[in-house]
């Protein structure tokens, strides 16, 4: 994916590879912070919402889109997820992400389902 985007962008931006919960960027670096359809990949969650929240400026706002299942469906994913062996971890309710959120120090929670597959919350820092 870096090579690709290497490839369109050029010199125009600083790509890094990096660990979710270990981000190669200094405390406050940002104003926003987007993570999209791999936050079900992250097998620590909360470890991965304090180093966004890190890197966050004071009133930084994070972004996460990820899949929605509802709670039937979305139970029997998680319990086959495990399985797979595609790198996915747990799908969330939005009960379930507004108490992550809210456990790693976030604010001004806002959650809203996208089409019949997705959902995208945001907050505050």
């Amino acid at each position: 994916m870096l090579e690709i985007a290497r490839k369109k962008l050029g010199e125009k931006t600083d790509l890094r590879l990096g660990d979710s919960e270990y981000l190669p960027f200094d405390d406050e670096s940002f104003d926003v912070v987007i993570c999209t359809d791999s936050f079900h990949h992250y097998p620590h969650p909360k470890n991965a919402l304090t180093e966004f929240r890190r890197v966050l400026h004071p009133k930084g706002r994070i972004i996460i889109a990820d899949p929605y299942a509802p709670t039937p469906i979305r139970q029997i994913f998680n319990l086959i997820m495990p399985h797979t062996h595609e790198g996915d971890v747990k799908m969330y309710s939005e009960y379930n992400i507004r108490k992550l959120l809210e456990n790693t120090g976030f604010n001004t929670i806002e959650w809203e389902k996208v089409g019949r597959t997705a959902f995208i919350v945001t907050a505050s820092n």
